[in-house]
């Protein structure tokens, strides 16, 4: 037996070529394994020109509809039956948003979209059944179905024992443990008065400030530069403080270091200043 053309599976696919070749004036043979279950005995059918959640219009719709819609028309003339129909689907938007996106879509390309007239006219068909008064209540729901009160019935007997048997606190009480005292600020309280009582001053604050500049290098990973702006600027932006304030201890730190000496009340004054820095941060 000769062919021009063999087609194996007689599908969507190979209906198609099939009659096409027919068309054409070839001959050819169709072998098909019958099959309850085959991808063109389980599809739909159909042809949908939008797609996704973005209702983006689908890949080439304005060639191939066209050309699908003729396709199926000629072979149900030419067969004697209906093969495309042209139908509306209805789309329900289970959230705002995509209600809104929806409308953004129609008002970018309103092409094979549609708003209906009356949004309301399928608010019918999604209310629960409501008592005369015209409220639904979940509770006369559950109680009017046996099953569904004999279930809800022991969950309140089960959630009673619970509460009865296992309410009482199982955890003992935990004590109240002092915190770590911190040596290390006794110890520098204790040299600071050695050093005050020797009336040292100049050394003292010397101390105080190498102690206060490599507290900055370690905590704030700040490189140290009294007189420069931008270390002035990045230590009040991380320690939260004005800018005045660091400007004028940065200030009185560099005075102290350049003096020959340091009175007692200067000492006490920049002593102030650190103090309420370190409070600060």
């Amino acid at each position: 037996m000769q062919t021009d053309v063999l087609i194996i599976g007689q599908g969507i696919c190979g209906t198609f070529l099939s009659w096409w070749l027919e068309k054409a004036g070839l001959s050819w043979l169709m072998i098909d394994e019958q099959r309850p279950f085959t991808a063109s005995k389980a599809a739909a059918g159909l042809i949908n020109p939008v797609t996704g959640r973005r209702i983006v219009k689908t890949w080439m719709i304005d060639e191939l509809l066209p050309f699908a819609q003729d396709a199926y028309r000629r072979i149900g003339e030419e067969l004697g039956a209906t093969f495309v129909e042209q139908k509306s689907l209805v789309d329900f938007f289970p959230t705002p948003q995509m209600r809104l996106a929806f409308l953004d879509r129609y008002t970018e390309d309103p092409q094979y979209l549609q708003l209906p007239e009356n949004e309301r006219a399928w608010d019918e068909y999604f209310r629960y059944d409501r008592n005369s008064n015209g409220n639904f209540s979940s509770l006369r729901y559950i109680f009017s179905n046996p099953a569904l009160r004999w279930a809800f019935s022991l969950l309140l007997v089960l959630l009673t024992l619970i509460y009865v048997f296992d309410s009482k606190r199982k955890q003992r009480i935990l004590p109240l443990i002092a915190g770590l005292r911190n040596n290390s600020l006794d110890f520098v309280k204790t040299i600071g008065r050695l050093y005050y009582q020797r009336r040292d001053n100049k050394n003292l604050a010397w101390k105080m400030s190498a102690h206060f500049q490599d507290h900055v290098r370690t905590r704030y990973n700040i490189t140290v530069a009294l007189s420069d702006p931008d270390f002035i600027e990045r230590l009040s932006y991380k320690t939260g403080m004005g800018i005045s304030f660091i400007r004028e201890l940065t200030g009185e730190i560099q005075r102290l270091q350049d003096s020959p000496r340091v009175t007692d009340e200067e000492l006490l004054q920049f002593n102030q200043k650190m103090e309420e820095f370190y409070k600060h941060v």
